[in-house]
Parts: C-alpha cells; sequence; structure tokens
C-alpha cells in the first residue's frame, strides 16, 4: 500500500509539473497573439508614413501645410492631398530591441541598440538599398515568431531575430530627432539621428481658412454665410463632402446642412474639400461643424 501511494504521489507531481508547463507556454502563447493583434492594427500607416517621407525627400511631394502636435510630434500636409506623421525620437533606443531607420545620401540606413552606428540596410543580395525616387521603399511587418522582419519586393522578407522582438510600443516610425522650420520659412529641416538633417520645401499659399469658431453648429435645414480667407495659391476647390450642400466664393463659404439628422440626436461631422494650385498640387482641408437634434 506504501508502495502504491509512493507511485501516486509520483504521477501527481509529474502531472502538476506538465499542468505549469502548458500554462507558461499557453500564456507565451496568448502574449505574442496579443502583441502580433496590436502591432498588425498599426502596420499600415507605419509602412505608409515611411514611403510619404521618402517621396517627399524625393521630391515626389510637397509640403503645404505642418501642425505640431502637444507632444513635439508634426502633421505634415502633403501636396498629394495625404498626411505624413513625423514622430520625433526621443533619444535612445527603448528596450533595447528597436531598430532605427533613416535615409542618408540616398540609401537606407538601420541601427540596433548595441550598434555604435548606423549602417546600410541590406537587400536579398547583399548590396545597400537605394531610397532615391527611383529606389525601393521596405515595407515591415511581424513574422510567426513576434520579430521584425522587411522586405523591398512584397516577397523576400528579411531580419528576423537579428532585429528583436516587436512590440506595440515600438515601431519604425520615428526617423528624425528634430522637426524646425527654415530661417526663411521656405523649408522644413528634419534632424537625422546620426546628426546630420534634410531640408523638404515647403508650398506656402495653399490654404483655406474658416472664421469661425469650430465646430460650427447648425440645426437641420439650415444655412449659414461662413466667412473664409483664401491662400494666394489656391487655384481650384473640389467639394468632398455629399450629405451638406457648399458654395464656395471668394471670400465666403456658403454651408446647407441636411434637412433629416438621421441618427435624431446631436453629432459632430467633418467638412472635406480638397483645394488645388495650378501646379497640381493637393491639399486636404477639413471644416468641423454639429448637426443638432431635429
Amino acid at each position: 500500500m506504501k508502495k502504491i501511494k509512493y507511485i501516486l504521489s509520483i504521477l501527481s507531481i509529474t502531472a502538476l509539473f506538465s499542468c505549469s508547463d502548458r500554462d507558461d507556454i499557453q500564456n507565451d502563447i496568448d502574449d505574442l497573439n496579443g502583441r502580433l493583434d496590436k502591432i498588425e492594427a498599426m502596420l499600415p500607416q507605419m509602412n505608409e508614413n515611411i514611403a510619404l517621407y521618402q517621396d517627399a525627400l524625393n521630391g515626389k511631394y510637397m509640403i503645404v501645410g505642418c501642425v505640431k502636435e502637444a507632444d513635439g510630434d508634426y502633421i505634415l500636409k502633403l501636396s498629394n492631398g495625404e498626411e505624413f506623421n513625423a514622430e520625433i525620437y526621443s533619444g535612445a533606443v527603448a528596450n533595447e530591441d528597436l531598430p532605427l531607420l533613416e535615409i542618408r545620401d540616398g540609401v537606407w540606413y538601420y541601427k540596433y541598440s548595441d550598434d555604435t552606428d548606423f549602417q546600410p540596410l541590406r537587400g536579398e543580395d547583399g548590396e545597400p538599398v537605394s531610397a532615391t525616387i527611383d529606389g525601393k521603399t521596405p515595407q515591415f511587418k511581424v513574422n510567426e515568431f513576434g520579430y521584425w522582419i522587411y522586405s523591398f519586393d512584397n516577397e523576400t522578407w528579411l531580419g528576423g531575430a537579428s532585429i528583436g522582438p516587436a512590440d506595440p510600443g515600438k515601431t519604425f516610425g520615428s526617423l528624425f530627432s528634430s522637426v524646425e522650420l527654415s530661417e526663411d520659412g521656405s523649408a522644413l529641416v528634419f534632424g537625422l539621428l546620426d546628426g546630420s538633417s534634410v531640408e523638404i520645401p515647403i508650398f506656402n499659399g495653399l490654404t483655406l481658412e474658416v472664421n469661425e469658431t469650430s465646430p460650427i453648429s447648425f440645426n437641420p435645414g439650415d444655412t449659414k454665410e461662413l466667412s473664409i480667407s483664401q491662400g494666394n495659391k489656391v487655384d481650384k476647390i473640389v467639394i468632398e463632402t455629399v450629405n451638406w450642400k457648399i458654395k464656395v466664393e471668394e471670400d465666403k463659404m456658403m454651408v446647407t446642412a441636411p434637412s433629416v439628422n438621421p441618427i435624431g440626436r446631436a453629432y459632430t461631422d467633418q467638412l472635406v474639400l480638397k483645394i488645388f494650385s495650378k501646379e497640381g498640387y493637393c491639399r486636404a482641408v477639413t471644416i468641423p461643424v454639429t448637426l443638432n437634434a431635429n
């Protein structure tokens, strides 16, 4: 009887450790899946920011406006109507697992946490990859093991364990140490992570501002005349909003709200216009409005 109890005790301890190991493995899997879910939602914007910066640096787009956020980052409005979030790098590699990116001498560069300097980001052939207008743009994602990988053709993926684990709070978006307006106001000066800087021209004058406190309040069916100011480079205006009636003149805008509030309570909406210069540069303008209840 004692022998049977001893055997049962050993089996119980073995089962206990096996369950504990399984729990640890399951927790690791759940943690990995949680990180991947968060990162997958961030990847499209992150990759778009990298591509937009490359295009702006190579002169494909110009900056038509910028807004400094409370955290020191900049939202740049580009001449193709899109926006680019210029995040400012804080000065240290977070948790020693985040590679940093920059464009230098027309080539993509990166730096790992334990590197003393940036080195070229290399393609499948082992050669540095061009970041010029005819060059390639890296795209990033996370592999099934939770590590950063990158590709220049969306087919061959490089990186992996050498880069380190991906973290939802750390992305490749921090390309700059600073962003400042040039002395003559004609360009934005981007401080790069190696201490150098690049300038991207600003196309001034492509603006449309509403001289009213926003959001502008409307009752259903209301028509209001809004005072506006247009920049000297505005050549054409396209109304993107379809459920509000909008007519733009030189110094005023006539806006008519929908006759019925579709949700039965007050809500905030955005009037969207695209303004174009003669050169074909574009800027999206949004005007916050509130539609009161019926």
